[in-house]
């Protein structure tokens, strides 16, 4: 039975890669796709990481600037950088932005162990 784990455990590890992947791309394809810049950091509270803000022109030449919505848009990124942002065109306040490793290859990061996870656990099975 402790055999199959890394084979179970692979295939979950690919599955949520799959979905996150799939469910971020779906809800982004309706999202407007636009340059922004980071403009600094806001402190976290107590204990709370800091969070990049982010600035960027929205339709009609609104400028939006916050901090993105991605759990994982956290730490420190020199003033000035150019990154990509997404945002809801009926609400721009809600948007995403790609400033580190993480968020550009989020799925990737499950799929691929999950993908050489589950041959190891294939390799075991036989």
């Amino acid at each position: 039975m402790i055999r199959y784990l890394p084979l179970v455990l692979g295939l979950t590890l690919l599955a949520a890669g799959i979905a996150v992947r799939t469910v971020r791309y779906r809800r982004l394809e309706r999202w407007v796709r636009v340059d922004g810049v980071t403009v600094g950091s806001s402190p976290g509270g107590a204990g709370e990481p800091t969070a990049t803000v982010v600035q960027f022109t929205a339709r009609f030449g609104r400028i939006v600037t916050g901090t993105p919505r991605s759990f994982s848009d956290t730490g420190f990124y020199p003033t000035g950088r150019t990154v990509p942002v997404w945002y809801d065109p009926d609400n721009p306040e809600r948007f995403e932005a790609n400033v580190n490793f993480f968020d550009r290859h989020r799925g990737l990061l499950l799929i691929l162990p999950g993908a050489l996870m589950s041959l190891f656990g294939a390799l075991l099975v036989r």
